[in-house]
């Protein structure tokens, strides 16, 4: 039979991660009331294609309510590093292994997922990105444009983008975007706002880190559509060496009147990526 390859859609893989960790596996009893090793844990999730288990943190022991009972149950954080079917990639599975005490024993149940990534693929290159971006207006990547003054200024890859595949389908990555704007209240991180007088506004210069979640409808087609968290530095998924720095960064600022302030022009485009 010839050797065909099929690219993972984008719900499948968390669907066949799961189902390929836990059919594999039959519950196995643990030592009474110790908690499973690190060793029992890998067993316990060996299955075909699983590569390594890295552990993320300890174990915590919690009782929770089911059906009217309550039960006991350990769980520890993991990733599930395992092939893809994509030749050439891998896929980490992120969730808790969950073990359940039962008869004074505990027992392996189930990895609940948190999420998945994808690693082997090749990042969207700036072109592609701009040719996104060409299509789309600032209200597309920011909802509170309306606020900022004439065009963005400048809007660059993050120094560590902090590229995560969803699926061959979705990336996310962080960018850096410096625009003037409307201060709407708050302090910035790190700093002290005194309020501004009677009519006047604040006109704040600023640099914001954002992260981009970008789609295309075919494993390498064009990126058609983009959604933008604003504010935002990090990832719903924990990684290492994530970033401390602050997501929004004031450079200058000036003061006008209401009056002032209405009659400036608003961004009309969104600027190619600065390399």
């Amino acid at each position: 039979m010839a050797n065909t390859c099929v690219h993972p859609s984008r719900r499948s893989l968390m669907v066949a991660a799961a189902v390929g960790l836990t059919s594999a596996v039959s519950p196995r009893p643990v030592h009474a009331l110790t908690p499973p090793s690190e060793d029992d844990i890998r067993r316990d999730l060996a299955a075909p294609g699983v590569i390594d288990v890295v552990f993320r943190g300890g174990g915590t022991l919690e009782r929770i309510e089911e059906n009217g009972l309550f039960v006991d149950e350990y769980k520890r954080s993991v990733t599930v590093r395992r092939t893809a079917d994509r030749p050439g990639t891998t896929v980490e599975v992120i969730g808790d292994v969950v073990y359940r005490l039962i008869d004074g024993r505990f027992v392996f149940r189930r990895l609940r997922l948190a999420g998945n990534r994808l690693e082997g693929l090749p990042n969207p290159t700036i072109a592609e990105i701009d040719a996104l971006l060409a299509r789309l207006t600032p209200l597309d990547i920011d909802r509170t444009a309306y606020l900022m003054i004439g065009e963005i200024e400048r809007i660059r890859l993050a120094d560590d983008p902090r590229w995560e595949w969803h699926s061959p389908r979705s990336v996310s990555f962080e960018v850096v975007e410096t625009y003037t704007a409307r201060w709407v209240g708050g302090a910035y991180p790190g700093s002290r706002v005194e309020p501004p007088k009677a009519g006047e506004i604040f006109l704040d210069r600023v640099e914001r880190t954002d992260r981009w979640r970008i789609y295309r409808d075919t494993d390498d087609g064009p990126w058609l559509r983009l959604v933008a968290t604003a504010h935002r530095v990090g990832t719903l998924i924990p990684r290492k060496g994530a970033p401390s720095e602050p997501a929004v960064r004031l450079l200058t600022r000036r003061v006008v009147g209401e009056r002032d302030f209405a009659a400036l022009p608003r961004p009309a485009r969104i600027p190619s990526l600065t390399p």
